[in-house]
Parts: structure tokens; C-alpha cells; sequence
């Protein structure tokens, strides 16, 4: 029998299971990840989020087992359904519908969620629901060798303490203000993504100019077998000028002293900029999923 209640930190190991069958191709989260991403403001600090357990008739044998979790979050008019993973059609359609009811509020116009090609049941409950595919997600990924040739800027890299965390921060935001499928993050849940146990201290940069201002960023995380480009962002007023070339470079050199073969990167289809940078680094497609949106 399927039942949904609260996430509770007790959960961690059993989500993150969910996360390494379903994620692809985003990267499986670690238990202390979930914990930590789970918990955040923008879901509720954990409040907003469900798991799906099969209770099995003799709980003395089988006891209790999670077989889905789904979270949301309230940005602007969207409800954005994240995570929803589930094992089968009938536990995703019950955390989708959860999600839904309990998301709704005030000022929302439309919800949002994500399948990936690894989750054809997900799929259909998010079809049978009237949900309509919107964007995609590309992931793209390359080789940490060859160096990619960095252009020559006036900007340089502060790493760990040396990072201004509030100009980085401030710098996301305005990134990100205006692109498909983003929140706007607090100062306490960007740390906690600079803290992360997945951080990547060494990819991870502010770079300021020689006025001190700080015009451009990027967050790396580690996966067990590559590392992410987790976001990059570059002032309006040094777009066009080699600095998001220059970033890139610096993210594929750390990955090659440290002897990673491998970064991605995953880019809204709408986000042609970040597309065409990447593409000029070198950077294939390996996979996609798929947004769907629901007039509320």
C-alpha cells in the first residue's frame, strides 16, 4: 500500500538511492546532499517536500520502504514540482498530485516539472495530468583535455575565503533573474551550495576586475565520476569580452591538475547564450530531459 508523509533526515539514504536510478542526467546526490538541498528555504526548509513509502502488510518482515519523493518551490508565478522521483507510474502520481495541491497559492499561474528519459512512467503520469512539454534541459559535456586556449581579460579568479559571497551572490541573482526554470536563491541556501559536501573549492571562483568589482562566477560541484559546472555567470557590462571563455578554461585546467577526465554542464534550451559558450569550448551534447508546464 502507498502512503505519503513528511521528509524526515532519517529518509536521506533511501532518496538518495531514488536519486542515483532516476536523476540521470543530472548527478545522484549523496545522503548529506539530500539532507542539505531538502531542507533549503526555497523548499520550505523540508516542510514543502513528501516521500512515498510502500507499507507492507507484515511490517515485522518487510517494515517500511520509500518508494518516491517530491518537493516545490514558489518562484514568482511558477510552481516548480522538484524533486519528484517515484518507481512507478502509481507513486509519481501520487506526489504529483500532492505537490500540486499543496503548492497551490495566491499569484501562481502555471507548474512545472521535469522527466528524464530514464523515467517513462513519471512521463505518463505527467501526460494523463495535462501537462504540456515546454523546454529541455541539455546536458553537455567535455573532456578536460586538450586546455581550452583562455582569452587574455582584465579579471582574475578569488578562490575559498577570498570570495566576496555576497557580490557572487548578488551576481547569480541578476544572471539568472530572467532565465527558464530558475528560483531566486537566498544568501543563506547559496552558501549552503558553496559549502556543499559536493563543492568544488578549486573550480569555484569570483572574478573581479581592477577596480574590485566582481563581474563574473562559477560554481563547480563534484560527482563521483566527473565534475559540474554547476553555474556561470558573466556582468552584462563583460559579455562579449573573452570572460566566459576565460572561466571555462580555468574550470577545465583545475579539472586536469586534478586529474578528472570529464565536466558537464546542464543549460536550459532557451539559454542560447550559455549554449554558444559552451559549444565554443568544446562541449558536446550527452543527454537532455524535458520540461512540462500545467496552466493552475
Amino acid at each position: 500500500m502507498i502512503a505519503l508523509r513528511p521528509f524526515a533526515p532519517t529518509d536521506a539514504a533511501a532518496v538518495a538511492a531514488l536519486s542515483a536510478r532516476w536523476f540521470d542526467p543530472d548527478p545522484a546526490l549523496a545522503p548529506a546532499e539530500v539532507t542539505a538541498r531538502l531542507t533549503a528555504d526555497a523548499l520550505g526548509g523540508g516542510s514543502h517536500v513528501q516521500v512515498a513509502v510502500d507499507r507492507a502488510v507484515d511490517r515485522a518482515v518487510d517494515g517500511e520502504r520509500v518508494v518516491g519523493v517530491v518537493g516545490f518551490v514558489r518562484s514568482a508565478s511558477m510552481l516548480m514540482v522538484w524533486p519528484l522521483a517515484a518507481d512507478d507510474e502509481a507513486a509519481a502520481a501520487a506526489l504529483l498530485d500532492a505537490a500540486l495541491t499543496a503548492g497551490r497559492a495566491p499569484g501562481l499561474t502555471a507548474a512545472r516539472v521535469s522527466t528524464r528519459s530514464v523515467e517513462p512512467h513519471k512521463r505518463r503520469a505527467v501526460e494523463r495530468r495535462g501537462f504540456a512539454r515546454s523546454i529541455d534541459f541539455v546536458q553537455v559535456r567535455r573532456a578536460s583535455v586538450p586546455p581550452l586556449a583562455a582569452p587574455s581579460v582584465l579579471a582574475t579568479p578569488r578562490r575559498g575565503a577570498a570570495i566576496d559571497r555576497a557580490a557572487m551572490h548578488a551576481l547569480h541573482e541578476l544572471s539568472f533573474a530572467t532565465l527558464d526554470n530558475t528560483a531566486p536563491m537566498s544568501s543563506a541556501d547559496f552558501d549552503e551550495l558553496l559549502d556543499d559536501p559536493a563543492a568544488w573549492p578549486a573550480a569555484t571562483a569570483a572574478w573581479h576586475d581592477d577596480t574590485g568589482a566582481c563581474v563574473g562566477f562559477v560554481i563547480g560541484l563534484c560527482a563521483p565520476d566527473h565534475r559540474v559546472v554547476e553555474a556561470i555567470g558573466v556582468a552584462p557590462a563583460w559579455r562579449g569580452r573573452g570572460l566566459g571563455q576565460a572561466i571555462l578554461a580555468d574550470v577545465l585546467a583545475v579539472a586536469a591538475a586534478d586529474g578528472e577526465a570529464e565536466v558537464r554542464a546542464m543549460i536550459a534550451s532557451t539559454n542560447a547564450a550559455s549554449l554558444a559558450l559552451h559549444a565554443r569550448a568544446g562541449f558536446v551534447e550527452r543527454a537532455r530531459k524535458e520540461l512540462w508546464d500545467l496552466a493552475l
